[in-house]
């Protein structure tokens, strides 16, 4: 993990595909994963390449879920990183809502406002089943947006949800 941050630390562009190929091998939840998930998009341009490349060879969603992580956060503009995000987001709408937000291109709007009015509540009775639909807002709104009336019901549905389910994991009550 040392070996990452001091790569990231100088700007090491010949270290960019040495951490894509740890970071593909290793797991979410894994320490050096995350630190990778974290140096990588400080490096800028010198990593799009590699991880469109690295993207490309993965057949993990997973994986390229990261992946489209660090593109979202690059700061470069390329209609790749844009095309990427936004076939995220009918598969992981929490994870690509967050990234289209960090990329910053206002032409995503539409497709989260779509996303969100389309979203079904109550998908499942896991605990944070709803946050999709608030982050989809939250995305909306950063990017320049206005909710709709439509687009307003279904964040403040979703948040309602998330409190009553969230208060009863808190008190222990049904």
């Amino acid at each position: 993990m040392h070996a990452v941050e001091l790569l990231g630390a100088l700007g090491a562009a010949d270290g960019v595909d040495p951490m894509l190929e740890v970071f593909t091998r290793t797991p979410v939840p894994d320490p050096i994963h995350e630190k990778v998930l974290v140096v990588l998009p400080g490096l800028g341009r010198v990593v799009l390449e590699p991880a469109l490349r690295a993207y490309a060879e993965s057949s993990h969603d997973e994986t390229r879920d990261s992946i489209c992580a660090i593109l979202a956060e690059l700061g470069v503009r390329d209609a790749r990183i844009y095309e990427l995000l936004l076939a995220q987001l009918p598969r992981t709408p929490l994870d690509a809502a967050s990234n289209l937000q960090h990329y910053g291109d206002e032409r995503a709007i539409p497709h989260l406002a779509r996303a969100l009015e389309e979203w079904v509540l109550g998908r499942s009775d896991g605990l944070f089943t709803e946050v999709p639909a608030v982050v989809l807002a939250q995305a909306i709104t950063r990017l320049g947006g206005t909710l709709t009336d439509v687009q307003r019901q279904n964040r403040d549905d979703a948040q309602a949800l998330l409190d009553a389910r969230w208060a009863v994991r808190r008190d222990g009550t049904n």
